[in-house]
């Protein structure tokens, strides 16, 4: 559900990097992001993301943490080395400290554990752009 206290900022239509090996939510956030303005990408794995932010560089990327060829850590170093500036979020089921204190040591954006609501994936999108 849309959520209507929410609307789309004049400055969007910047490109929203989406990496998650599950369908529904691949759609369910692009979806949502391209009704707010913005453009999103979607990959199912590390390889075809990185693929995807070479051929256009994303403002911002959400990334899921288990993906089928790599982990979604290594897709964020990987893009991290391509741009340094990147506002990365990692999205995960796995509530453990691990891979959370690894990604905030790296400059990881946010962490966010799924369930998601597609409000709080516009709203941190929104948070991550206005802070580059």
């Amino acid at each position: 559900m849309l959520n209507e206290s929410l609307t789309p900022t004049a400055n969007s239509h910047r490109c929203v990097l989406i990496v998650d090996d599950d369908d529904d939510m691949r759609l369910i956030s692009s979806e949502v992001l391209t009704y707010y303005g913005y453009d999103p990408l979607v990959a199912a794995d590390g390889m075809s993301a990185l693929t995807q932010a070479t051929l256009s560089p994303p403002d911002v990327a959400l990334v899921d943490l288990l993906l089928p060829d790599m982990s979604g850590l290594e897709v964020m170093l990987q893009l991290k080395q391509m741009y340094p500036q990147l506002p990365i979020i990692i999205m995960t089921v796995l509530d453990t400290d691990e891979p959370q204190l690894f990604a905030q040591q790296h400059g990881v954006f946010a962490y966010m554990l799924k369930p998601i609501y597609t409000s709080e994936i516009v709203k941190v999108v929104q948070r991550a752009l206005c802070e580059i």
